[in-house]
């Protein structure tokens, strides 16, 4: 392998780095792309051929530090791989973070190629796209992921909003109305993958194994999490009140570190009334939700610190006279990274957003390319009583007149001091109009 390539579309920004592993994930090589254009296909040269076996099985990526990387959903459905020449791609991966890409979404391929120099044969070229793609709203994952796939033919891919530079939606207006049409989370785009076989459950599922992985569980009750490394995908679950004796939808104790819940949907029965988070974390843990319907409770998400993303938060539930109700909400701590979901809270209390100094100072928080709408303030920004914030960011938000004029009955944004270190609210827009919100 001698260079590395990606399509870049409008608003992938920031320093790119490529990276080639092999199978059991140790890093061969990786380059630094310079000189890159604003858009398509950027190259970059290993500062040594990576010498590669037959056979064999490779990742080749790059990590797009701003989001809006290329990809197209189903491209490897049903398993099916593609052949270009002497190589074939499986797959394509991501990841959040900064390591190897070892996750995949519905098929999705990402527009990684690589060249490849066969030994002692002269170097063919890139394969090149019969059209230049051009990239539009897709609802893959978009927290900092590093896409790979080996190489593909080229065909229109699509991107991921990431708003660094401002929302995602493509220049579109009353995306709260229709959010998959702009490319936000809805109910085609989360939950269990179509086709899931459920196994049926009612009571309380308590998860205290270390390494448990939950997929295609079909819950009439409630899920406890108290070990570490535990896995829920593909799942459904009906608790709270009217869900036979069961206190919680899932339930997050202290010790449940790593936890990962994707696409799934977690509600309570129709029409209940509920006073209950459809996840809520009462450890110091750091769970990641992706890409799951979260309906039916009070709140969508509690949680101290951890990742909220591709989510859609919707038809929240109340105890008349006793609920507060958030979309997701954070009780004090930070560490918490809410990013491209879809939250309307009809009610006109609390929030779509709440950070919140009940347990702890708020910082390092993030709040980007979400559309949000309701409650009294749109979104709690982390002022409180126990100390100055820093580095809360809220930026590149569609903030909606869906159930109120001022995005929430009140307004947009309250208890959010801009002047603390590192603290920024910008890049946010009225979802109608696309005039910033100040």
């Amino acid at each position: 392998m001698t260079q590395i390539r990606f399509y870049k579309g409008a608003g992938n920004t920031g320093t790119h780095r490529g990276a080639v592993w092999d199978g059991s994930g140790r890093k061969l090589a990786e380059v630094t792309f310079t000189k890159e254009t604003a858009a398509g296909w950027q190259t970059a040269t290993f500062a040594k051929p990576v010498a590669v076996r037959a056979n064999a099985a490779y990742v080749v990526g790059y990590r797009a530090p701003h989001g809006h990387y290329a990809a197209k959903a189903g491209q490897f459905a049903a398993g099916k791989p593609l052949t270009v020449r002497d190589l074939t791609a499986s797959t394509g991966l991501y990841s959040y973070g900064t390591g190897m890409p070892d996750q995949t979404w519905r098929g999705t391929g990402y527009y990684v190629d690589l060249r490849f120099v066969p030994a002692k044969v002269a170097p063919s070229p890139i394969p090149s796209p019969s059209q230049s793609p051009v990239p539009s709203q897709s609802p893959a994952p978009s927290q900092s992921p590093a896409p790979s796939q080996s190489p593909t033919a080229p065909a229109s891919p699509t991107t991921a909003p990431d708003p660094s530079s401002g929302p995602g939606g493509a220049g579109r207006t009353h995306c709260a109305a229709d959010p998959g049409a702009c490319g936000y989370p809805d109910a085609s785009t989360t939950g269990p993958a179509p086709g899931t076989v459920f196994t049926r459950k009612v009571g309380s599922v308590i998860v205290d194994k270390p390494g448990t992985v939950i997929d295609g569980l079909d819950v009439t009750g409630e899920i406890v999490v108290q070990a570490p490394d535990v896995t829920i995908r593909n799942t459904r679950v009906v608790g709270g009140r009217g869900a036979g004796s069961s206190d919680w939808v899932l339930l997050v104790r202290p010790g449940a570190d790593n936890l990962m819940i994707e696409d799934s949907d977690l509600s309570t029965p129709t029409g209940s009334a509920q006073d209950l988070a459809c996840v809520l974390n009462i450890g110091d843990s750091a769970p990641t939700v992706l890409r799951s319907n979260l309906h039916g409770c009070t709140i969508g998400v509690s949680s101290g610190g951890g990742l909220v993303a591709d989510n859609y938060i919707h038809n929240l539930s109340q105890v008349r006279g006793l609920s507060h109700n958030n979309g997701v909400a954070s009780m004090g701590g930070g560490g918490l990274t809410v990013r491209h979901n879809t939250i309307l809270n009809q009610f006109e209390q609390t929030s779509a957003v709440a950070l919140y100094q009940d347990f702890g100072t708020q910082r390092n928080d993030l709040v980007v390319d979400n559309i949000l709408a309701g409650g009294g303030y749109c979104v709690y920004g982390g002022q409180g009583e126990n100390g100055p914030t820093a580095d809360i960011r809220i930026t590149g938000n569609r903030f909606s007149a869906k159930f109120a004029q001022g995005c929430g009955a009140f307004g947009p944004l309250a208890h959010f001091t801009e002047s603390d270190p590192g603290n920024s609210f910008s890049g946010n827009v009225w979802d109608e109009t696309l005039d910033p919100v100040r």
